[in-house]
């Protein structure tokens, strides 16, 4: 391209140097070539600019799968489906149910290994998904400090490609199904975070990111928003 421009200003000053302004001005001949080179030169540059913005590659939101397990309730996958879309302005996709995998299966306490989910998602989840987010009614649990056996209401790894929400926990205490769809939207949009690389935030109180601490009315406390220095921390992680 620079170098059609540079052709395009020698043969300029050739022309100036053969002949007077006057001449130029009245040179019918000379000016029909100057409009042509310069038609020719203003069609490169688009082509050159319509070449450059095709080159940047696009950004593409993160796509998340949703995995209800057994008998998840639909109207729920679909509020978390909400909470999560909105929360970090990606596209989601809802899987169809699947049974919980044998192998997470605690039989001493009746419940279901979150670490085990976990890795079981990350391992089933479609190539076409960054991330996956399971729900289950079933209780799940974790190791934590001295406990072998820590029952959980949500485990993602920070960061990763995976986590987990459990309503068997969000519905202890709750007074209406209002309470716990909105518990639970917290829940896994937290979980999400998780997997976005946010760890539990010191910074504010109310924010989303703040470590329920086992306990369900915790999560009453809390926005369903991350908190400014969140929404910082996780802005150049949200597109690929």
């Amino acid at each position: 391209m620079r170098a059609v421009f540079v052709l395009f200003f020698k043969f300029l000053q050739t022309k100036s140097s053969n002949i007077e302004t006057s001449q130029l001005i009245t040179n019918h001949q000379t000016m029909k070539q100057l409009i042509i080179l310069s038609s020719i030169c203003v069609l490169f540059f688009n082509c050159e600019n319509n070449k450059e913005i095709e080159s940047i590659p696009k950004i593409q939101p993160i796509k998340v799968a949703i995995q209800p397990f057994q008998d998840f309730p639909q109207d729920i996958t679909k509020e978390v489906q909400m909470a999560i879309d909105s929360m970090y302005d990606i596209e989601s996709t809802i899987l169809s149910p699947i049974n919980l995998p044998k192998s997470a299966y605690y039989q001493p306490r009746n419940r279901y290994r979150a670490d085990s989910l976990i890795r079981y998602l990350k391992r089933e989840k479609p190539n076409e998904y960054d991330k996956v987010l399971g729900l289950t009614t079933a209780d799940i649990s974790t190791t934590k400090g001295s406990y072998v056996d820590f029952g959980i209401m949500g485990l993602g790894f920070c960061p990763g490609e995976s986590c987990v929400g459990s309503i068997y926990r969000v519905k202890r205490g709750a007074k209406s199904r209002k309470q716990i769809i909105s518990r639970f939207r917290k829940v896994t949009a937290h979980e999400l975070g998780h997997n976005f690389g946010l760890k539990h935030c010191t910074y504010d109180v109310k924010c989303l990111m703040q470590s329920a601490k086992g306990k369900a009315t915790t999560i009453d406390k809390a926005d369903e928003i991350l908190c400014v220095n969140c929404r910082k921390l996780i802005k150049n992680k949200l597109r690929k």
